[in-house]
């Protein structure tokens, strides 16, 4: 069973006007918890030790690859490409896990 013990929120890249954009707001008060990847998946990843997370929430979270996720301590995660997994085996609670960049 994951403990979900932290809030974080989720922004989108978005139009603003034109050819600019900017993230807004998509998503907030989600619980999940944020763990450090080890150094070989960290690499897998293109990313460096202390750099690369796994963040875990809900299954039924609509995330997509470049979203941000800020958590209330002010880290800025970014999805990586191809770091999105739904989990729904039924040997444990069903959930969406994330391998973002700390960018900030």
């Amino acid at each position: 069973m994951i403990l979900l013990d932290r809030t974080v929120m989720i922004y989108r890249l978005s139009t603003v006007s034109g050819d600019r954009s900017s993230y807004s707001t998509f998503t907030s008060s989600l619980e999940a918890t944020i763990q450090p990847l080890g150094d070989s998946k960290a690499s897998m990843y293109g990313g460096d030790f202390g750099k690369m997370f796994n963040i875990f929430l809900d299954v039924d979270r609509d995330i997509k690859e470049a979203d941000q996720i800020r958590d209330a301590d002010g880290n800025i995660y970014q999805v990586v490409a191809g770091g999105k997994e739904n989990r729904n085996d039924g040997f444990i609670a069903d959930y969406l896990g994330l391998t973002v960049k700390k960018i900030n």
